[in-house]
């Protein structure tokens, strides 16, 4: 991907978060050899019922895409990129491995065709798992391994084995095509729409700013579910979705204390800060303890079949402002007690260093990400 052209050294983008519970737009400007300035941005939380179905879900996203489109302000820009998280996404990491006593030739046509029959089966996957027909809209390799080493094909190069792990993403079809469109509509593009997953962008942008770090778990936290990936020396290893988020909680307080879910939420806040009566604290801490047993049980369930100690991560980075997050942080703490946690938002020096806001007060942090990842990728 080439943002530059031969007489152009500035480039106005939008990057857009499509999250689980929001939607975020940015308006960036990309010049050579400096950081990205991001203009103007916006955030707009889905408009959810109580009992959402998928038609209102939706019809809640590209409200939230047309409203934040509109607040970003701008007319045209060269190139939009998308990032989607769950539940808009599926991702797979596939591993092709292959061994031969006699010596074979890879070259670029070999690589691409083991890419192309991955995705093939894949995109099959997918349209049996789901009603909706699928669309995988990116396929990249994430590295590569000859004779047991980690290398970059060269054309005619003849080796014994090979292993070759790749990241796929897919999304339902109409969805992205309705997004899209919705783009075209309010705001021009000059050069088209890139796709892509946003632990892939999230992850571009750590190893890219933490060279040394071998292993490290991204956490991008949402309010209805979290998603998690597991790094090591620069490559994904294992990916994940799990309801480890605010909604979750939520829904166990409302079913706990028989109350309405907007009253639920604001017992999260009031039990934050401490202000509960003792036998409510009481309730409550036995509940949180309920949940960080299943939700360690459930990431040790997803990791059982990695082998080693690959799962074991030097540091956590955690992204995604969501309402009461600081308990969401406690009990991420306490399931991964032992490892440097790190949050990656706003007033964090790292985001401070990736990218520079042109308004007073600033963006959120997948937004800043999506940026800094727009400049890795120029």
């Amino acid at each position: 991907m080439n943002f530059w052209s031969k007489t152009s050294t500035t480039k106005n983008i939008l990057v857009l978060d499509i999250s689980s519970g929001s939607v975020g737009a940015g308006l960036v400007s990309l010049k050579l050899n400096s950081s990205p300035i991001i203009i103007s941005s916006s955030r707009t939380s889905l408009n959810l019922q109580n009992k959402p179905t998928t038609e209102t879900i939706e019809k809640a996203l590209l409200e939230s895409l047309h409203k934040s489109l509109v607040e970003v302000g701008q007319s045209s820009v060269e190139k939009v990129i998308i990032s989607f998280s769950s539940p808009w996404i599926t991702s797979g990491l596939r591993t092709y491995s292959y061994k031969s006593k006699i010596p074979f030739i890879v070259d670029q046509k070999y690589i691409s065709n083991i890419l192309n029959e991955q995705e093939s089966e894949f995109a099959k996957e997918l349209n049996l798992k789901y009603t909706n027909k699928s669309e995988v809209f990116n396929s990249k390799i994430t590295s590569i391994s000859l004779n047991g080493y980690d290398a970059n094909p060269k054309l005619g190069k003849k080796v014994s084995s090979i292993e070759i792990q790749m990241m796929m993403n897919a999304s339902e079809k109409s969805l992205i095509q309705k997004i899209e469109e919705e783009i075209i509509k309010v705001i021009g593009v000059r050069d088209g729409v890139l796709l892509e997953n946003f632990m892939f962008a999230f992850m571009t942008v750590l190893t890219n700013a933490f060279q040394n770090v071998h292993s490290a778990l991204l956490i991008n936290m949402s309010n209805e579910t979290s998603d998690f990936l597991l790094v090591r020396n620069g490559h994904p290893l294992f990916s994940i979705s799990l309801p480890v988020c605010p909604a979750y909680i939520a829904r166990a307080i409302q079913k706990e204390f028989d109350v309405p879910l907007n009253v639920a939420y604001s017992y999260i806040s009031l039990f934050s800060e401490g202000v509960l009566e003792k036998e409510m604290i009481e309730r409550m801490d036995k509940l949180f303890g309920a949940m960080e047993i299943y939700w360690t049980n459930e990431w040790q369930k997803a990791i059982s079949s990695i082998e080693g100690e690959q799962t074991t991560p030097n540091k956590i980075f955690i992204i995604g402002s969501v309402p009461n997050e600081s308990v969401i942080k406690t009990l991420l703490s306490s399931i991964f007690s032992g490892h440097e946690v790190v949050m990656v938002d706003r007033k964090s020096n790292l985001m401070q260093h990736l990218t520079t806001a042109s308004t007073e007060t600033g963006v959120d942090d997948r937004v800043s990400i999506l940026a800094a990842f727009s400049k890795i990728c120029s």
